[in-house]
């Protein structure tokens, strides 16, 4: 039983941070459209999707898209802000 449970707990853990991965993809298309705060959106919920129990990678890459998107609205302090959190998510 507990052998069903670690398989199945990795299971949904691969598919968190595939569709964490594929929330913040979907965010640059819409930002490449320029539809900042549509992306924005996106990133954030795919930081949500991903928690604190996402990939660090992935915690990373999501603050850099949500950075970029920052920087597309002209707000330097959230852009900076999500640049410090890419650094520190993968140690957190």
């Amino acid at each position: 039983m507990a052998e069903n449970a670690a398989a199945y707990y990795r299971d949904a853990a691969s598919h968190a941070r595939y569709a964490g991965d594929l929330i913040g993809q979907m965010s640059r298309i819409l930002a490449y459209q320029g539809h900042y705060r549509r992306t924005l959106d996106l990133a954030d919920g795919a930081l949500r999707l991903s928690g604190t129990k996402g990939h660090p990678a992935l915690r990373s890459w999501l603050h850099a898209v949500r950075a970029h998107h920052h920087a597309c609205l002209n707000d330097a302090r959230a852009s900076q802000t999500d640049l410090n959190g890419s650094w520190a998510a993968p140690n957190r």
